[in-house]
This record gives structure tokens, sequence and C-alpha cells, in this order.
């Protein structure tokens, strides 16, 4: 995020992970229990891009990632986090770069149904 700022960077995109700013979530979820010291780095990283960076932020919340074919579709902030195919993981990063709507929000995905540049529309 630095190195980004004193290169003139603006845009910046980053994957984290499904509720990594809700640390009541934490406890609750086992997945999410069993990966706490990543929780805790996450949240501070993250913080810090949202509150302090000045860049113009996308934060993509992923939950469990997969290895299996991508479908070109993803569920967006949905009720629980589920899993994420890699390969769509990665088509959200670089649809979020080229789609206004996503510019200083953070948001959740698991696979879904709606095409990923339809639903990052709707952020």
């Amino acid at each position: 995020m630095q190195a980004a700022n004193l290169a003139g960077v603006k845009r910046f995109v980053m994957l984290s992970s499904a509720y990594s700013m809700d640390q009541a979530m934490w406890g609750k979820v086992k997945t999410l229990r069993d990966i706490t010291d990543y929780n805790i780095a996450r949240y501070f990283a993250d913080k810090w891009l949202v509150d302090e960076s000045g860049l113009d932020y996308t934060l993509v919340q992923a939950g469990i990632l997969t290895e299996e074919p991508g479908t070109g579709k993803i569920e967006l902030n949905p009720a629980q986090s589920d899993s994420n195919a890699i390969p769509d993981v990665a088509h959200t990063i670089v649809a979020a770069l080229a789609e206004p709507a996503t510019v200083k929000k953070v948001f959740i995905i698991k696979n879904g149904s709606t095409p990923i540049e339809e639903a990052l529309k709707t952020c």
C-alpha cells in the first residue's frame, strides 16, 4: 500500500478473507476459528487499507478457496460465506479494477449464479 502511494498508483484491489473485519464472526465460523492468527493479520492489513491508506481501494473478501473450475459467476455479500473457485476469485479481482462501483468498497464473495461483472455493478 505504501509502495502504491509512493509510485502514485491510486487504484488498489486486495484479496482478503471473509469476515476479516468482523471479529465477532471469528469464533462463530469453524474455519475462521482454525486460522485466528491469520485473521488478526488480515484485520490490521484490511483496516489500514480502508482507514489509513488513502487509496481507491477494493477489498474482496473470499471464503474457502477451492481448486475447481471457475464458472464466471459469484454471489456478492451472501448471508453465509462459502467456497470460492480460485479462477472466479481471480476473475473478480481483475473485473473489480474496471468497475467504478467497487471503489472504496468491501465485499464478501462466494460461488454463485450471477455473472461476475454483473454482480460487481451492484456494489
